[in-house]
């Protein structure tokens, strides 16, 4: 309801800006703040995306929204469209700045924690020893603790933003120790036939792991040769960015599309 709210809003805000010229620029400012006082998408687990993952930083401090220069290029992703509308007009685009920080503040309590990360896995063996359908080698989960991923689409219009880091690691605070999916004889049979059927020989299935963020270290800027402040911003001399987090859950799924849950894990 909010995003289809802030949808309106917006088509509204671009419909109306050619009368919107005529007014003061505080009352175009003010419809900005209306427009993106809607909380960001703040799901339990939301996919990395561009829009999610700065969100994430700005809810735990990594971002310093005081800098200028890093507010105007987060707000170049966030809200491509009013940037471009008010980044023109020195006096108009300040009372922007203003009214966006005055957003974040009010609504940063709503900015996501959780990101969920989707990989292919495929299955082994059924051991029924165990009652286990075994991940093959290259699928195997025992002891991983981390989990990479490049955001990418950072853009408003055709210009580029080069500032934000795009490598993403996922530290958990304790490796997994998983070696399947715990299935019956009968469930695991089930299982295999479907996927046969669907012409799944070689047993893949999708799995969907939901990470709580809860840490975050604060980015800096890059100093040259000739000790200026350059970006792209990096965190403790690397331009990976580490995520601390634990584990929520894993969803195992036989369907790309994520319809057919197979198995749900919880640590």
């Amino acid at each position: 309801m909010k995003k289809n709210m802030r949808h309106i809003i917006e088509n509204l805000f671009f419909d109306l800006r050619q009368s919107l010229k005529s007014f003061a620029p505080v009352l175009a400012v003010g419809l900005a703040l209306l427009v993106f006082s809607f909380p960001a998408v703040a799901g339990e687990f939301v996919a990395p995306t561009v829009d999610n993952i700065l969100k994430i930083l700005v809810r735990f401090g990594a971002l310093n929204m005081v800098d200028d220069r890093i507010l105007d290029d987060y707000a170049k992703i966030i809200e491509c469209k009013l940037y471009r509308h008010f980044y023109s007009d020195d006096f108009r685009w300040k009372e922007f700045r203003d009214a966006m920080r005055k957003s974040i503040k009010q609504n940063i309590g709503e900015y996501p924690t959780g990101v969920y990360y989707d990989a292919e896995l495929q299955l082994d063996r059924y051991d029924f020893k165990q009652k286990i359908y075994k991940f093959r080698e290259k699928s195997s989960l025992n002891g991983v603790d981390y989990f990479t991923f490049v955001v990418k689409d950072n853009k408003c219009g055709k210009e580029e933003i080069r500032l934000f880091p795009t490598e993403y690691r996922v530290v958990l605070d304790q490796p997994l120790l998983i070696s399947g999916i715990p299935l019956s004889e009968n469930d695991a049979k089930t299982l295999l036939k479907r996927m046969k059927d669907n012409k799944n020989d070689s047993l893949i299935i999708y799995a969907r792991f939901n990470f709580q963020v809860v840490f975050v270290d604060r980015l800096s800027w890059r100093i040259d040769n000739k000790n200026r402040e350059t970006g792209p911003l990096y965190q403790s001399g690397k331009k990976q960015v580490r995520l601390d987090a634990r584990l929520g859950s894993i969803d195992f799924f036989e369907d790309e599309t994520k319809t057919r849950l197979i198995y749900s894990y919880r640590p």
